[in-house]
């Protein structure tokens, strides 16, 4: 289990395993560019209600922040994020105040598409790409730049997926975002949330394990 710290990659719908609740991450529909830039949670169950905002602090770690409604006041807590690196698409939400955890699990909606789970570690300038079947059989493994971006990784990536090569192929970050062509410019690192290192064990959440 890793603390995530940096970009915040977390848009779309999302299933709370421990309430069965659905919740959809997104941006305020607002002509206020200020307020576009917000990630709320939004609660389709009670009308699209924002239940709760994510934030960057000034650490660079991610935190989720609890609305006040009154049938959660004084229930919700501010939420730290880390990855479940065990499972695709999976992110834990921890509260160090009261010790709750929520374990939410990314709804991917692709039909007749094999995902590739990708995963990275960064040495110097050297980003170690590995790429997973979803039943946790690895694919390949391909060394490249650490500034290498998404469009120049893919090149990389054919003659480890040639197997693969025949089927839709979607590729899925360890936050559960389906990379796209609208991130081929940006480092693969960067998506993939280790361009600093950032995804190191932290120790305080080893410690309520």
């Amino acid at each position: 289990m890793s603390f995530l710290h940096g970009g915040c990659f977390l848009h779309g719908r999302w299933k709370d395993l421990e309430s069965s609740n659905i919740y959809i991450v997104t941006n305020p529909d607002s002509d206020n560019p200020y307020i576009k830039l917000l990630t709320i949670v939004n609660n389709p169950a009670k009308d699209d209600r924002r239940d709760f905002e994510i934030r960057r602090v000034s650490n660079g770690s991610v935190q989720m922040v609890p609305m006040m409604h009154k049938d959660t006041l004084g229930k919700e807590t501010t939420y730290d994020l880390y990855i479940d690196q065990s499972v695709p698409g999976r992110i834990i939400w921890y509260s160090p105040t009261t010790g709750r955890q929520r374990t939410w699990q990314f709804m991917l909606q692709e039909w007749n598409t094999t995902l590739v789970q990708l995963t990275g570690e960064v040495e110097g300038d050297v980003l170690q790409l590995a790429m997973w079947k979803l039943t946790g059989e690895e694919i390949s493994k391909v060394f490249m730049h650490r500034n290498t971006s998404w469009r120049d990784a893919r090149r990389l990536m054919v003659p480890g997926l040639r197997p693969l090569l025949s089927k839709k192929l979607a590729f899925v970050s360890p936050l559960g975002e389906v990379l796209a062509p609208t991130h081929n410019e940006r480092p693969l690192s960067e998506l993939l949330g280790c361009a600093r290192g950032e995804l190191e064990p932290d120790e305080a959440w080893r410690r309520f394990q």
